[in-house]
């Protein structure tokens, strides 16, 4: 049964994700998601003549990659849902030809994928497909030559042009059976912030992003601190113009509710409200050490708690973080400097934080890197100089203070969810150490043989 409550489908039964494939060309092969494509290539042509055909090629090979793992014939499929950023979907058009599946084109750019999941479920959700391709593509040189200038001009990037990958992805979608479960769908509305660069594609998307989000928040009656992670499209550099803009109005907005103004409902500013209160932080991610002035600047301004997450250029601005005292999360360390803001990353900025007197937490950025892989991260900052008992503290109590959670977790003291695992040996010195029992509220759920 599929419900609809607002702008959002809520799937009761949810339909599964049952299958997957993702192909990825040389930068990515390159980049710190390598190990979640099934395949990649170092050959941005994939022995074709033009950028067209090689991502035709892209699209078709994580098609077959999907069904292959399904075990699924393409016979059985009942209908593909594809697009790409090529004008009339071409690449997808092509592929399809060659798969030989009923097939309807999308185009909903960076939103191509979710577009398709989320049309797919609603289609296995009432019976119309049995299984059923949700399908998307990009080749960065194919884009280029589309929307901007055809690399081979030799044309100066401006500073705000995104980079699209050189990538396809494929999901089998089925109406029930393993796999990750569907719960619900919110379908956006058009957003218009007047943004004129026509290069800077992530503050135009930017609204639209936050209203989709606020939208299901409403309609599922959810708080955003019920989810680990909440993903959006590539943004880019939004700016802090207008992060300052709408703290200015949501402040602005209380004032006058309690001013008994009764302003006109907003749900944008509704959800800014908590941060503006100071009942939750302001995450602001931020690598590059002006952007991470900037954060600590609009926090003063506007007197709210923040955490600077990432903060990748924090050794080198130790000084002038330690005078502000906020909480940082330090991380994803491990992995390739995949883009220029990365590139002072280093296992020894933890130990320099913590010796400047901050608080200081260690983060994957999971899925960036996987989370599993946190002791590690811990263990190397260790290495690098900060101590190992603030090592521990890193990935246990700071976090859990900064949040403003440390009266559940973060440490095992009575009255604190029973929460622990035991280790064979320190997962923080120790490659070969195995979680043995894992204890959730007083109870195993783990007990290795």
């Amino acid at each position: 049964m599929t419900e609809r409550r607002g702008d959002t489908l809520l799937f009761h039964t949810p339909p599964v994700i049952a299958a997957q494939a993702a192909v990825g060309g040389k930068k990515e092969s390159d980049g710190p998601l390598a190990a979640g494509f099934d395949e990649l290539t170092t050959d941005n042509w994939l022995g074709q003549r033009s950028w067209e055909a090689a991502e035709k090629q892209l699209q078709l090979r994580a098609a077959r990659l999907c069904l292959q793992k399904a075990s699924l014939p393409a016979e059985r499929v009942d209908l593909a849902l594809a697009g790409d950023l090529q004008a009339q979907c071409t690449a997808s058009g092509y592929a399809l030809r060659e798969l030989g599946v009923p097939f309807a084109g999308l185009f909903g750019a960076c939103s191509t994928m979710a577009e398709a999941l989320a049309l797919g479920a609603a289609l296995c959700g009432s019976g119309a497909a049995q299984n059923l391709l949700a399908m998307t593509s990009s080749h960065f040189c194919a884009a280029e030559r589309q929307f901007r200038t055809p690399l081979s001009y030799g044309a100066v990037r401006t500073p705000t042009a995104q980079w699209t990958a050189t990538a396809a992805g494929c999901c089998l979608l089925q109406p029930q059976g393993e796999g990750v479960g569907i719960a619900a769908a919110t379908f956006g509305r058009v957003q218009d912030y007047q943004v004129k660069d026509i290069n800077n594609m992530g503050a135009a998307m930017a609204p639209a992003a936050a209203s989709t989000l606020l939208h299901y928040f409403k309609d599922t009656g959810t708080e955003p601190q019920e989810f680990d992670c909440i993903y959006t499209g590539d943004l880019g550099q939004v700016g802090s113009q207008l992060l300052r803009e709408l703290l200015f109005k949501t402040r602005r907005y209380r004032d006058d509710k309690l001013a008994g103004k009764n302003p006109p409902f907003d749900m944008k500013l509704e959800a800014m409200l908590p941060v503006i209160n100071g009942e939750i932080p302001l995450k602001c991610h931020a690598h590059r050490a002006d952007d991470i002035l900037t954060a600590v600047r609009i926090a003063k301004e506007f007197g709210v708690k923040a955490t600077l997450d990432h903060c990748t250029d924090g050794e080198l601005i130790s000084d002038e973080l330690a005078k502000e005292g906020l909480p940082v999360f330090v991380g994803p360390t491990l992995g390739s400097k995949s883009k220029a803001e990365l590139r002072h990353k280093s296992f020894t900025t933890p130990g320099a934080l913590y010796h400047a007197g901050l608080t200081v937490s260690i983060i994957t950025d999971a899925p960036v890197i996987p989370l599993e892989k946190l002791p590690m991260c811990a263990g190397l900052a260790a290495n690098a100089g900060l101590p190992m008992e603030e090592a521990w503290r890193a990935i246990t109590i700071n976090p859990a203070r900064s949040l403003g959670i440390d009266s559940r977790v973060g440490s095992l003291e009575p009255g604190k969810d029973a929460d622990l695992v035991l280790w064979t040996a320190d997962p923080l010195t120790t490659i070969g150490a195995e979680a043995y029992c894992t204890i959730v509220d007083g109870k195993v759920v783990y007990q290795a043989e």
